[in-house]
């Protein structure tokens, strides 16, 4: 299932209580200390830069650095989001090569877990997972349940596809085999198609990014010729209005690159 971004709900803790939620990231005091100050100091920084006026920048600098702890949250779910995607991805395959050599589910899951922890380690998030649902297996828990709810915490269309096929399959009593690595190969397909995408548009990240940064430039290299001295209402609307423009495109251009397969 996968929940609507405005569609709220309670956070889930798996089956044995201490799984993640990947739609919630609680920060610790120090990732909250570093948002806050990011924004302060940019926030300070860039109001002085347009405005001039020191006690304005530093006050807007203090509501910035808020903006920056909610900008720095969801910046770290991305990151771990993309970290768990392809982590699931490496995971599909050892375990589609495990069962296609003869070995039965909770082998290959084991066998997956091997894998997992040469290459990503005992704190990678893939990891946790696969410990959960091979102990999960052994306390008798079905291997269904324990993927769907793997698939409802990630919020993952990929993660809960497999855990639907797998479902299907497992209770059906179809070819297990064939079907893993069907829907590995789709999945994984889709996962490099989206890989390859961020790769494209990375570059004019880097120019929207830049773009951005650029308003500043301008204002510093003409300050000189634009302003006498004096604190003039005329301009200091036309610089609020203006900088309420940029902030809006730049918001319109992370949008438009946010490409989803």
């Amino acid at each position: 299932m996968i929940f609507n971004k405005k569609e709220k709900r309670e956070e889930l803790f798996g089956a044995y209580g201490k799984s993640i939620d990947y739609c919630y990231y609680h920060m610790s005091f120090v990732e909250k200390l570093t948002g806050y100050i990011a924004g302060l100091i940019a926030g300070t920084v860039s109001m002085y830069i347009m405005f001039d006026i020191l006690w304005f920048a530093v006050f807007m600098g203090i509501g910035i650095g808020f903006a920056g702890v909610k900008i720095y949250h969801s910046m770290l779910i991305k990151k771990r989001n993309k970290a768990l995607r392809i982590q699931f991805k490496d995971m599909l395959e050892s375990l589609s090569t495990s069962l296609g050599a003869g070995r039965n589910v909770p082998d290959a899951m084991a066998d997956a877990r091997k894998d997992m922890l040469n290459q990503y380690g005992e704190a990678s998030y893939i990891v946790s997972e696969l410990n959960t649902i091979i102990n999960g297996m052994r306390d008798n828990i079905l291997i269904e349940d324990l993927l769907t709810d793997f698939g409802i915490r990630s919020d993952n269309e990929d993660i809960i596809s497999f855990g639907d096929v797998f479902r299907v399959a497992n209770r059906q009593g179809g070819n297990l085999k064939q079907i893993i690595y069907e829907t590995k190969s789709i999945i994984s397909q889709k996962i490099d198609i989206e890989m390859e995408i961020e790769t494209v548009i990375s570059g004019n990240k880097n120019e929207l990014n830049i773009m951005m940064v650029m308003p500043l430039v301008i204002v510093t290299t003409t300050k000189g010729f634009i302003n006498n001295g004096e604190f003039s209402v005329t301009n200091f609307v036309v610089k609020i209005v203006a900088l309420i423009m940029f902030v809006l495109a730049y918001l319109v251009g992370v949008k438009i690159m946010e490409v989803k397969v």
